[in-house]
């Protein structure tokens, strides 16, 4: 992607971020499901209708302010509450700090805080603080500035989790969403990661499926937490992590996962042929 990339944004994204987020937690229950009706043109109709109620193009971020800035792909986003925006590409392994008109800051680069490190940036989080989080393909993740510059290594106790499967609670707090193999945990963390708590999760009714694809994500808002995972199961919970309720639908276009994906080292799993 050239210096002059364009990426089209939500108001409420460039000004914090917490509006956008909701709407791709609840979007996240439409598109992690295989479609039963992907041929039906009306019901394509109906969903793009959906869509364009959801969101409305509001103005275009240009980026620039580097020559030989190239963007393979756009793998994560987040805006902080002073509009910067923050990406992860996978592609060219990068993680890239912008101003929110879209100039260019930084590369944030792990070397200066571990030259030895081989860092692949996974995602990337803006502190209330303007320090921004780059989380890893190992078990670990960095601290920089607000210009750009790696300040400090997260801690050793740290693992890492995906990019929408973790929220930031002010600068000094961090919760976050884990696979334990039978089921997910709420984990409580200070700013460095460092685990202060769990709280189990309920047990979704496709806990294979949930495991093994990607999809879902963790939403907070001024009272609430909203988790969404891939068999179509909306959690909300306090701040604290105590369940509230527990939200199952199926909508017109994707079918409702009726039966878990089977564990084949399952005593009770019937054997092939």
């Amino acid at each position: 992607m050239p210096s002059n990339s364009k990426i089209l944004t939500p108001q409420s994204c460039r000004t914090g971020g917490l509006v956008c987020n909701i709407l791709l937690c609840a979007l996240l229950l439409f598109i992690t499901r295989p479609s039963t009706a992907y041929g039906q043109a009306t019901e394509l109709e109906d969903f793009e209708s959906y869509i364009s109620a959801a969101f409305r193009k509001t103005h275009t971020i240009s980026f620039s302010g580097n020559d030989t800035l190239l963007i393979g792909v756009i793998s994560t986003i987040d805006v902080g509450s002073n509009g910067r925006l923050v990406i992860t590409d996978r592609v060219g392994n990068q993680a890239i700090l912008f101003k929110g008109d879209g100039t260019y800051i930084a590369h944030l680069d792990a070397r200066r805080c571990n030259p030895e490190i081989r860092f692949f940036p996974t995602g990337a989080k803006i502190r209330p603080d303007s320090q921004v989080l780059v989380l890893g393909t190992s078990p670990w993740g960095f601290f920089f500035d607000g210009d750009g510059q790696c300040i400090s290594a997260m801690s050793i106790e740290f693992a890492g989790t995906g990019h929408n499967k973790l929220v930031l609670k002010g600068a000094d707090k961090m919760i976050g969403v884990y696979d334990t193999g039978t089921g997910q945990v709420l984990r409580f963390m200070d700013g460095f990661g460092r685990r202060t708590r769990e709280v189990e999760l309920p047990k979704s009714p496709a806990p294979g499926v949930d495991y093994r694809f990607m999809g879902g994500g963790l939403v907070k808002t001024t009272k609430h937490l909203y988790f969404a995972t891939p068999s179509s199961v909306l959690t909300q919970l306090d701040l604290e992590g105590r369940l509230i309720r527990v939200f199952e639908f199926e909508n017109p276009w994707f079918r409702q996962i009726k039966q878990d994906v089977p564990d084949p080292f399952d005593s009770d799993f019937p054997p092939l042929g």
